[in-house]
């Protein structure tokens, strides 16, 4: 058989080659998979997910030190651009959501204060942050005075005491206040009292005593003016005289002698300069230190006398009551007596201030009781703290607080946080975002349905998209099947004649 059988039979047979490869490539594309679609996609993902990018080899990937250098650096990057952003005020970053941002606001407060609330109410609270809080802190000040406590016008704390004491003598306010609670006082007293030593302790009895007798010289005084009138010393010349005369009218006869010369040795004269003399002569026997003993044993004897008897019906009305509230309240209520009350308290604030605490409290004879102030202040504290009233003044607070802060603009972050504090929160949240991500992979993947894109992609396509996209990614590839299968066909042709010219055929 001559070379062109040959040929021939090659060229047929390469013809047969390609083309069968050819048309089954085309049959696969256009027919098989279009069928084969969604289960070819299916196949594509789990092939994508469970070997080619399993959750394995991304942790293994994610564990490379240039993968978390890389996201660092991206972290970093965007923080620093934040940072140096010149921000508006809150407000104005929350315009389109204050209505979310007011509700995310009140559960956090409302969510804050209940977590405030549990932890106050826990019966470990007191004994393990609030005494020990108070003990450190009275340890710190027990040696510390009130002066190095106060601002540098602590000085000015005496005179201002007193003057502010000096000055309650003129307020109407607190004298009608007194008046109030020593008519209430003195009501209870009197209902329960048989006479008026039983209205007093005895130390208000001395008191009484000891008013009386300091009152004696202005009351004296007084007399004396009074008995200086010439009106009535008349009175009392006269009274003299009428005495004198009925005296004399109740002896008969001799009585009327006498009266005759009475009348003749112009006795009322002599009586008249008596009454002259009597003020003056009082007051120097009064003056005279002897006297003065026996006046105040004589005044002191009158007032336990006086206390003593029994309550008139008249003393328990109101009118009786109001009056002895006043004569009290003005035996109380002088000028002299609130001076000498701040001069006390002045001098009780000078030595108070420059006294350390522990000493005070020595000098109160509170210090060996200390324990048990820290244990009811405590408790104090507690009950304070889990009061409505507190949780609804820190809502308030917090409400304040966060409605200033949203009225300032931010501006620059990068004012308050420096470049290394910055690196460290980068770092920090690197190292955090990696964890999480290592730790939730395989739940991410499954649950958020990444590989899922595969398929919906695929499946999106349609018949020719696909053939085409297929024919594009391995368009050298199927060529070469075709000349491939040209070229085995050829060399199957060649074999073939041979084969017939040796006649095993």
């Amino acid at each position: 058989m001559d070379l062109r059988a040959y040929l021939i039979n090659a060229a047929i047979a390469a013809a047969l080659g390609a083309g069968t490869n050819e048309l089954a490539i085309v049959a696969i594309l256009r027919y098989v998979l279009p069928r084969k679609k969604s289960e070819i996609a299916r196949r594509i993902r789990d092939l994508i997910a469970t070997d080619l990018i399993s959750p394995e080899k991304m942790r293994q990937k994610l564990d490379e030190p240039g993968v978390g250098r890389l996201l660092e650096q991206n972290i970093d990057d965007a923080f620093a651009s934040l940072l140096a952003r010149d921000l508006p005020e809150p407000d104005a970053l929350l315009a389109e959501h204050r209505e979310s941002f007011e509700q995310m606001l009140d559960g956090a407060i409302a969510s804050l204060l209940d977590e405030f609330s549990c932890r106050v109410a826990d019966p470990a609270f007191p004994a393990t942050v609030v005494r020990p809080f108070l003990a450190e802190r009275w340890a710190a000040l027990r040696g510390r005075t009130p002066r190095s406590l106060m601002t540098a016008r602590a000085d000015e704390l005496p005179g201002f005491i007193a003057s502010w004491i000096t000055s309650l003598a003129g307020s109407e306010q607190l004298r009608a206040s007194v008046r109030k609670s020593l008519d209430r006082w003195l009501a209870k007293r009197i209902d329960a009292a048989l006479s008026a030593s039983d209205l007093l302790s005895p130390g208000l009895v001395t008191a009484a005593e000891e008013l009386a007798v300091s009152q004696a010289p202005a009351i004296i005084g007084q007399l004396m003016d009074i008995l200086r009138e010439p009106g009535v010393q008349n009175t009392i010349a006269d009274g003299i005289m009428e005495s004198i005369r009925s005296q004399l009218r109740g002896q008969g006869v001799m009585g009327g002698i006498k009266g005759v010369f009475v009348s003749a040795m112009n006795i009322r004269r002599d009586i008249d300069g008596i009454c002259r003399r009597l003020p003056d002569a009082l007051e120097a026997s009064f003056n005279q230190p002897a006297n003065h003993d026996r006046l105040a044993s004589a005044l002191r004897f009158a007032v336990r006398k006086g206390l003593s008897r029994g309550l008139d019906q008249d003393l328990r009305s109101p009118e009786k009551r109001a009056a002895l509230v006043a004569l009290a309240l003005d035996g109380l209520w002088r000028e002299a007596a609130f001076a000498k009350a701040a001069d006390k308290a002045e001098r009780f604030v000078e030595g108070a201030l420059g006294q350390s605490l522990e000493e005070t409290l020595r000098t109160l004879g509170a210090e060996e009781s200390l324990d048990a102030i820290l244990d009811e202040t405590t408790a104090r504290v507690q009950r304070i703290l889990m009061h409505p009233a507190t949780r609804s003044l820190a809502a308030d607070q917090l409400r304040e607080l966060v409605a200033a802060w949203r009225q300032r603009p931010l501006g620059r972050l990068d004012r308050f946080i420096g470049d290394a504090t910055r690196r460290r929160i980068s770092t920090a949240a690197t190292r955090e975002a990696m964890d999480l991500i290592r730790g939730r992979l395989e739940e991410f993947t499954e649950k958020s349905g990444l590989w899922d894109i595969v398929v919906s992609s695929i499946e999106e396509y349609d018949d020719k998209q696909l053939s085409d996209m297929i024919r594009q990614l391995a368009r050298s590839e199927l060529r070469w099947i075709t000349v491939l299968g040209g070229c085995i066909g050829a060399v199957v042709g060649l074999l073939q004649t041979f084969l017939y010219a040796q006649g095993w055929l």
